[in-house]
């Protein structure tokens, strides 16, 4: 690719062909010159996300080995293999940051070897040789959502479970008290109950036949406007078929007096299946699993903020990576000034907009947790303002 850009300058300047001829020769370049950057930056990419993967991996180690210091059954290959499970989830968050400094160093190296000013001399604009670059980064985005979020929802979870059994000798179980809130027909048309279940002492969903069971709980059980219609205290709870069922119950009614109930039953949607994903952590879903579990959590009337936060970050996380590439590009993709120490310093202003794009996220990630934005908006926030500041930076480039 260089000497077919070098031929066609040194053509220009000494003016061996007309324009037409020319035109003919170069027509071929631009699809040479995309195949040839897209190559060069997906292997930097590759290089960079490893290598910080590796670190960040390299990190981790260390602290699960100190915190297995005081645990003598969880031995260093334990602390291995905690760490390796991690993997894939570091992949998806650092995968961006990998994008920005494979862009920054294939940019880089392309304008010091003075192979950008041999294309714009062959009338390639910078748009032009973007093209394949772009489209690798937007297809390691998908490669990410699609098959490493699977990945990594699976090794995370199991991870989790071998600190938490290892590392802190407890079981990873669904929270001692759950609150939940389910549709209610029975009393009053539009009704709904709020159940709050203590000690949950068993929950299986292996088999057809799966039930949850708790030691003790209270139900509420309102109308449409949220009024107050009775109340039942129960000794025992269970969850099969698609039913509650209460044992040893007082049932209080306003204005009567409190009776005992050997057991009654509530229909209700909800599996120990579904019950089982409640308390678990949205980083141990998949993109396949997130949507379904918003779905059930609205159901039993349970928050959904980072359940959704986490989806629309999947989702933009192809969009991400496409920033990051305009911002690399905005940066690096310049003529190789004079002075070496300009140029670092160009770089590492690239590479300081990336990590500030990094804080803004976590801003906006917690703002959407906490429910001050939507979570929409807090994932598409990084992008947006990635895209507003790559987009003037390749726009006054292209004018200059």
């Amino acid at each position: 690719m260089p000497s077919d850009c070098y031929a066609i300058v040194n053509i220009i300047l000494e003016k061996k062909i007309k324009k037409n001829d020319l035109a003919e020769h170069s027509a071929h370049l631009p699809q040479t010159l995309r195949t040839y950057v897209a190559k060069k930056f997906f292997l930097l990419t590759i290089c960079a996300t490893a290598s910080l993967c590796l670190l960040i991996n390299l990190f981790d180690l260390i602290d699960l080995l100190r915190k297995s210091a005081g645990h003598p059954q969880a031995g260093i290959w334990i602390a291995i293999k905690i760490a390796l499970l991690h993997l894939p989830f570091y992949f998806l968050s650092i995968v961006p940051f990998g994008i920005l400094l494979g862009g920054v160093s294939c940019f880089f190296f392309l304008a010091r070897a003075s192979e950008v000013t041999a294309a714009r001399a062959a009338a390639i604009s910078a748009w032009q040789f973007l093209t394949g670059p772009l489209l690798a980064s937007l297809l390691i985005g998908i490669f990410a959502v699609l098959a490493i979020s699977p990945l990594s929802a699976t090794c995370y979870h199991n991870a989790a479970g071998l600190e938490e059994h290892y590392l802190t000798n407890q079981t990873k179980s669904l929270d001692e008290e759950l609150w939940l809130k389910e549709k209610d027909n029975g009393l009053k048309e539009d009704g709904h109950f709020i159940l709050h279940l203590y000690g949950i002492s068993k929950i299986s969903s292996k088999n057809k036949y799966s039930f949850l069971e708790a030691k003790r709980s209270t139900l509420l059980r309102l109308d449409r406007n949220n009024h107050f219609l009775r109340r039942v205290e129960a000794q025992e709870t269970r969850l099969e078929k698609g039913r509650w069922v209460f044992k040893n119950t007082i049932e209080i009614i306003p204005g009567r007096a409190a009776r005992s109930l050997p057991h009654f039953s509530l229909p209700t949607h909800l599996t120990a299946k579904r019950a089982k994903k409640i308390g678990v952590s949205a980083d141990t879903l998949s993109i396949w699993n997130l949507p379904r579990s918003i779905y059930w959590l609205q159901e039993a009337g349970l928050p959904t903020r980072k359940q959704q936060l986490h989806l629309y970050t999947l989702l933009a996380l192809p969009f991400l990576n496409a920033t990051m590439l305009l911002i690399a590009a905005g940066f690096a993709l310049r003529p190789f000034p004079q002075r070496q120490k300009k140029a670092i310093t160009v770089i590492g202003m690239g590479i300081g907009t990336g990590f500030c794009l990094f804080t803004l996220s976590k801003i906006a990630e917690q703002l959407g947790n906490s429910g001050s934005i939507p979570p929409f908006f807090a994932a598409t926030l990084p992008v947006l303002a990635g895209l507003s500041l790559a987009g003037s930076l390749l726009l006054k480039m292209e004018e200059g």
